[in-house]
């Protein structure tokens, strides 16, 4: 599930104080996602990157924009730690670049997402892959729903090739 998802899920359960920490200056989430998460009462830090869990709470350090490359990176010497009764882990959405790194074979489209065809088949030949790594933040269920397609003709793509030889 998205940081969103999880915190507003969250507060239909009860919890009175959620903070999503987000390490950049927005969120992975479209306007209107933002807006309804904010509406139900999450609250959003940024540019906070967790560093460990402890029994209080999580320490963070603050994301901090490189001079050299202008890209942000995490400044330890700002570390501080947020006292929580719960933690809940979200993960990113899109593929790592050690994914696409590691094979030059695999591309990414303009949105940044792992490019494939109609058939879920990626830029190399023989893999497949689907959700949210394929179309950006979805849905689990829109997940769900592709994947199962995606699943069929992964099938259909190896009785084809055992069919060859």
């Amino acid at each position: 599930m998205r940081n969103r998802d999880v915190a507003r899920t969250a507060i239909r359960r009860g919890s009175r104080d959620v903070t999503v920490y987000v390490r950049g200056d927005k969120v992975a989430a479209s306007e209107h996602e933002f807006n309804y998460a904010q509406l139900d009462g999450v609250h959003f830090e940024y540019r906070k990157a967790p560093v460990r869990i402890v029994d209080e709470g999580v320490v963070f350090c603050d994301m901090v924009e490189d001079p050299e490359t202008g890209k942000l990176v995490e400044d330890h010497t700002k570390e501080a730690l947020v006292e929580a009764t719960s933690v809940m882990i979200s993960i990113s959405q899109v593929p790592k670049s050690v994914l696409v790194n590691a094979d030059h074979d695999l591309h990414l489209n303009d949105r940044g997402n792992l490019q494939t065809d109609d058939q879920g088949e990626t830029t190399m030949e023989g893999v497949f892959a689907s959700g949210d790594v394929v179309t950006g933040a979805k849905t689990v269920v829109a997940a769900v729903a592709v994947s199962k397609q995606i699943a069929d003709n992964m099938d259909a793509y190896m009785q084809a090739k055992n069919k060859q030889g």
